[in-house]
């Protein structure tokens, strides 16, 4: 109804980002959210959410930035941008990695909450874990590349790899209504995520990480 100058206060990166390891469907939701902005009436958007949201990569953010500064870009266009400046010549391969990881956790997660999932469930789970591991063996061969952005690229997708692999268990188990396994594997993720707290505090909030799991796991 306002006419005046107006924005978008918005959380796209507060939780919803946890729950999409591969980042790329929230991603793409960010990415069609601002160009739909003036469609609305609004005329720019601020971003309440976490500061660090970097693990498994900046894609989110490079997606908001560049939207925002110029929404006739394709989001395939920012993708491929994105990923050559973090992996450079790997830049492809990580992109479809995470982009599948994505596509294989969805839809898990509806407004934060979890979907009811059966033993049928527990297939697709155990699938990703194997995925994952598949992929474990090019992210040590990229470690150590020479190149101070890439090789924290990387890093980052080391850890990102033990978390979403971990993730994957804990709703295996979730799947086979198994409760314990459930809180047994939460806390083995948990207590990685403490441990290496001071390697990845840049690029992950590990206590909101830590409470916004808490309420669905502990």
């Amino acid at each position: 109804m306002f006419k005046g100058d107006s924005f978008d206060f918005d959380y796209h990166y507060m939780w919803a980002h946890i729950f999409d390891p591969g980042y790329f469907n929230i991603s793409r939701v960010l990415y069609e959210d601002i160009k739909n902005l003036k469609n609305i009436g609004l005329n720019g958007y601020i971003s309440c959410q976490l500061q660090r949201a970097f693990i498994p990569t900046g894609l989110g953010m490079h997606v908001m930035s560049k939207t925002l500064w110029d929404d006739t870009v394709g989001f395939e266009e920012i993708v491929d941008e994105y990923f050559s400046g973090a992996f450079g010549e790997a830049g492809d391969k990580c992109s479809l990695y995470l982009q599948r990881l994505s596509q294989m956790f969805y839809p898990t997660f509806i407004n934060d909450k979890i979907e009811d999932i059966d033993e049928k469930e527990s297939e697709r789970f155990s699938a990703i874990i194997k995925y994952i591991d598949e992929f474990r063996p090019f992210i040590e061969k990229n470690l150590n590349t020479g190149v101070l952005c890439y090789d924290l690229s990387f890093k980052y997708l080391k850890y990102h790899a033990q978390i979403a692999s971990l993730f994957a268990e804990i709703l295996r188990a979730r799947a086979e209504k198994d409760t314990d396994k459930v809180h047994q594997v939460w806390a083995n993720l948990r207590s990685m995520l403490e441990k290496e707290e001071d390697s990845i505090q840049s690029g992950i909030d590990v206590f909101q990480y830590i409470e916004t799991m808490n309420a669905l796991f502990d």
